[in-house]
């Protein structure tokens, strides 16, 4: 017993550290675009001078889609990088030897994946019409791809970058470094600063929901290599749906409402009913050192803080 008592006590302990070391991490993911996008500007102005324009105006498509590419892959990267080193975390990307049968199970998670994101969009942009009769304005970036070389960055960026980079610092670094505080509170908690990092009702609320979904996926294969494929084609599938014609659009959305129904009854019964879909958190680590413990960390709040004021903003008129 006093064995098991001295565990908790320094699992507490350790939990205030990583608190601390998650909210400046998250600090950096928000910030550091800010910092890139300043220095993106400052080098089309000298790029401009340099090449005899004394007016250099705003940057060209391309230059932005190529600033954004770059911004979507390091602001990501190099602060859950640092996190992970802070935390003494194993390499993400290492060969992890998958559980028996994954893959044969993974176009059945693909279409449950599309399925629940695209009620949770449903009900985002129910939630968001609703605010409009308020006289709020909610607003999400626009993905329409318009050709050229910024489609070809903006395709790179969306459908490649952001899944790696995303599941890199959510499943692959967030959820880890939370586990031990949880498993479950883990998952809970990775999913819900997913969706704040996006900024934006219409991405946040389908943000945590297949944030959760991703995060128990991660939890069970233990790579995030297998939810970044995943991520991967839901994102492929969301860019493509706007140059469908109505009716196929129409269609889709038909076929993937009605799969989400169907696998919500079937992993209703046979995940979530017996409590293996989030696993339960370690009964070694006392409750009040998971969300009381969270919310009093200064650096959570300020991550908090900043993701809650851009949401605010987006919804403004």
């Amino acid at each position: 017993m006093r064995r098991r008592g001295e565990r908790a006590r320094l699992l507490c302990e350790g939990a205030r550290r990583r608190y601390q070391l998650v909210g400046a991490a998250l600090l950096g993911y928000a910030l550091l675009p800010l910092a890139l996008g300043f220095l993106s500007l400052l080098g089309w102005e000298i790029t401009s001078l340099l090449g005899g324009n004394t007016t250099p105006g705003d940057p060209s498509p391309t230059w932005q889609g190529a600033a954004g590419l770059l911004s979507a892959l390091l602001s990501g990267a190099l602060p859950f990088w640092w996190l992970r080193r802070q935390l003494g975390l194993a390499p993400v990307w290492r060969r992890t030897p998958l559980p028996a049968g994954v893959w044969r199970r993974f176009g059945g998670r693909c279409l449950v994946l599309l399925g629940l994101n695209t009620l949770a969009t449903a009900a985002a942009e129910a939630l968001a019409g609703l605010l409009r009769g308020w006289g709020l304005a909610p607003i999400s970036p626009d993905f329409s791809l318009t050709g050229g070389a910024p489609a070809l960055f903006l395709l790179l960026t969306a459908v490649a970058a952001a899944p790696l980079v995303e599941e890199y610092a959510f499943r692959g670094v967030l959820l880890r470094a939370l586990a031990p505080c949880g498993r479950r509170f883990a998952i809970v908690v990775s999913a819900l600063l997913f969706a704040l990092a996006h900024g934006n009702l219409p991405q946040g609320l389908p943000a945590f929901v297949i944030g959760l979904y991703l995060g128990y996926l991660a939890d069970q294969t233990g790579s995030p290599l297998y939810t970044a494929a995943l991520h991967l084609l839901n994102n492929a599938v969301a860019l493509a749906l706007p140059l469908l014609e109505g009716g196929w659009a129409l269609l889709y959305l038909l076929v993937t409402a009605g799969a989400a129904a169907v696998a919500a009854v079937l992993y209703g019964g046979r995940l979530f009913c017996r409590e293996v879909a989030l696993p339960p958190n370690d009964p070694a680590v006392p409750r009040e050192w998971r969300w009381p413990a969270l919310l009093r960390s200064p650096a959570i709040w300020l991550a908090l803080g900043y993701y809650l004021l851009g949401f605010i903003l987006s919804t403004l008129p």
